[in-house]
């Protein structure tokens, strides 16, 4: 893996469901991504990331099964999005996933079709 990520200069790795399996797995696979990064002649970390959105968009193969996005904004208690998403880091932070690439916030337009936008931002552990 190390003359791969040599001879490419990749910074980074977007993991989808299907590399996910379980929890040993993921963990095994990004700690490799990780020492062989480490071993280049860069010598800094990875980004590793995916798309973990809570709800129906979930790449992890297990941890916390949680509400949708919008079920929460329903609510109206930010709390209750605060604590989802401190689940959403804790969980990817365990498995080396240290990039999230979910929406911080969603806005839904009320027009005749409806229109979601979204923002990221980086995740913080």
């Amino acid at each position: 893996m190390k003359a791969f990520l040599e001879k490419f200069d990749f910074g980074g790795d977007l993991l989808f469901a299907d590399n996910l399996t379980d929890t040993e797995q993921t963990t095994r696979f990004t700690s490799q991504l990780q020492e062989a990064a480490a071993n280049t002649s860069y010598g800094i970390p990875f980004l590793i990331a995916a798309d973990q959105e809570g709800g129906r968009i979930t790449r992890l193969g297990t941890g916390m099964a949680n509400c949708g996005n919008m079920a929460l904004g329903t609510t109206g208690n930010p709390d209750y999005a605060y604590d989802s998403a401190n689940i959403i880091v804790k969980e990817m932070s365990v498995v080396g996933i240290n990039t999230d690439f979910a929406p911080v916030m969603v806005i839904l337009l009320r027009t005749a079709i409806p229109v979601c936008r979204s923002w990221i931002v980086p995740m913080t552990s």
